[in-house]
């Protein structure tokens, strides 16, 4: 079974991608995802009551946690994945586009 990977925007799409994640029997690694976008930039969003977001490079990537350095900051975060809700991987085309 062959799936393209595109924006889930409805239950549909779920089910669909969920479908093809069972016939391949891969384990989802998120460590290992994000291995592969180390140093590029990306957008955390936290399990918080307001939506808290978290934009920088991901420089480092642990067992347990992703370490970012904001844009033009001298410091660096690091987030436990518990605390992870989302994670927006931004590539060179959408940093071009306004707005």
């Amino acid at each position: 079974m062959e799936y393209t990977l595109k924006h889930i925007n409805c239950e549909n799409d779920l089910k669909q991608y969920e479908g093809f994640l069972k016939s391949e029997n891969k384990t989802y690694n998120l460590k290992e995802y994000l291995e592969k976008h180390k140093g590029k930039l990306a957008r955390v969003t936290l399990c918080c009551e307001k939506s808290d977001c978290k934009t920088g490079y991901i420089m480092d990537i642990g067992s347990s946690f992703v370490v970012l350095k904001p844009p033009f900051e001298c410091k660096s975060l690091a987030i436990p994945y518990e605390n992870i809700k989302f994670i927006t991987i931004i590539h060179n085309s959408s940093q071009k586009r306004k707005g």
